[in-house]
């Protein structure tokens, strides 16, 4: 059976992806796979014809087709999407919904001076007179896509060859798996951990169930995965933490690198310009940014649905992290003790780094959070 993960093109206009999506399209329907093709030009002539093209159209596009690969996935049918998606935060805007072990992206690379020369939509000609704005690669900027993302070269080869170039890297894609993953301890124990970053969820998955669980999953992707009859008899438990402590804790350990390429990479993409804490709280916090990477993600986003409580039956405090471990493993039943992992390795407490104008900031973008799990700035 071949494994539901959504395949998603992305590129320049003419750079080759609506020919090579097409033509995967076709071959997994010649060979029974069920899948189903989005095209944002066909989707943006119907679903998202309310859409134009500035930074809040573009990114509510990308938005809404990323909401429907969700709901293709949860059908067992593969999404493959052909969509320029421009930004960087466009792709993390789509990992954030579809979930990173969920989408294989795939860059068609192609110089800009070939994809204007072939035009096959007459489209850079209209831009290049004025009569198309926002047009990307014209008047509207694409950022190229780090390293770590697939591509194919589109620009001198034919569609056989860059097609046998895709099914390489979906061979690879498709076939690999990660045994630090997995919700099987939690089907054992009838339990659901809801692992909120830099929250201690990595002790806790290590220690009470040997892998890293499900990753970030939200709660209501469990309720959604799960079906309402499980998902209510089972335990479902988290730990929260000070938010302004874990904005320290979420800064320092990606400026270190993180714990992956994705994450070395984001923080070289975004917090290269800030060299300290107090001029990160400054100029990069706000209500907008925070949702741009899972690790200051309020907290409160993977535990409620729209507005609702936390729906989970405890919530533990990072700073009471030994005691409410304890709580949960004989809740349980499993003997073991509390390992500390992923410890940031910082001599200052996090109250060292703030002063009255970034306390305040924090205060204003995480209210939700702080006002729910009650929290003060001096809470430790």
């Amino acid at each position: 059976m071949v494994k539901v993960k959504a395949i998603w093109f992305f590129g320049l206009s003419a750079s080759g992806k609506s020919t090579v999506s097409k033509k995967l399209f076709e071959d997994f329907t010649k060979n029974n796979i069920k899948c189903a093709l989005l095209d944002a030009d066909e989707i943006r002539n119907g679903l998202n014809k309310d859409l134009g093209f500035s930074i809040e159209g573009r990114q509510e596009n990308i938005r809404r087709i990323a909401e429907l690969c969700k709901l293709l996935i949860s059908n067992n049918i593969i999404p493959i999407v052909s969509a320029i998606t421009p930004l960087h935060i466009h792709r993390d805007l789509a990992i954030q919904i579809i979930g990173k072990d969920n989408l294989v992206f795939i860059y068609t690379k192609c110089p800009l001076i070939i994809c204007q020369a072939r035009d096959p939509k007459g489209l850079y000609k209209k831009a290049k007179a004025g009569e198309i704005k926002n047009f990307t690669g014209i008047s509207d900027v694409f950022e190229e896509p780090n390293e770590t993302i697939q591509f194919v070269e589109t620009q001198s080869k034919a569609i056989e060859e860059t097609f046998r170039d895709v099914q390489a890297i979906l061979k690879k894609e498709f076939t690999k798996s990660n045994s630090n993953y997995s919700i099987a301890p939690y089907i054992k124990h009838q339990c659901l951990f809801v692992h909120i970053p830099k929250s201690g969820g990595i002790s806790i998955n290590r220690s009470l169930f040997c892998n890293l669980g499900t990753g970030h999953t939200p709660i209501w992707q469990f309720q959604k995965q799960l079906g309402e009859q499980a998902f209510n008899n089972f335990f479902k438990f988290t730990f929260v933490r000070n938010p302004w402590d874990r904005l320290v804790s979420a800064f320092l350990f990606l400026k270190k690198g993180g714990l992956n390429e994705a994450d070395k990479l984001w923080s070289e993409n975004n917090l290269k310009d800030y060299h300290d804490f107090e001029s990160f709280v400054k100029n990069w916090v706000n209500e907008k940014n925070i949702f741009s990477y899972v690790h200051f993600i309020p907290q409160h986003y993977f535990l409620c649905v729209n507005g609702s409580k936390p729906l989970v039956d405890f919530i533990g405090k990072y700073e009471n992290i030994e005691i409410d471990f304890k709580y949960v493993a004989d809740k349980l039943n499993i003997k073991a003790p509390l390992q500390k992992l992923n410890v940031n390795e910082t001599k200052n407490h996090y109250s060292n780094y703030y002063n009255e104008e970034t306390i305040s900031i924090v205060k204003d973008v995480y209210k939700r959070d702080i006002e729910l799990f009650d929290y003060s700035f001096d809470y430790s």
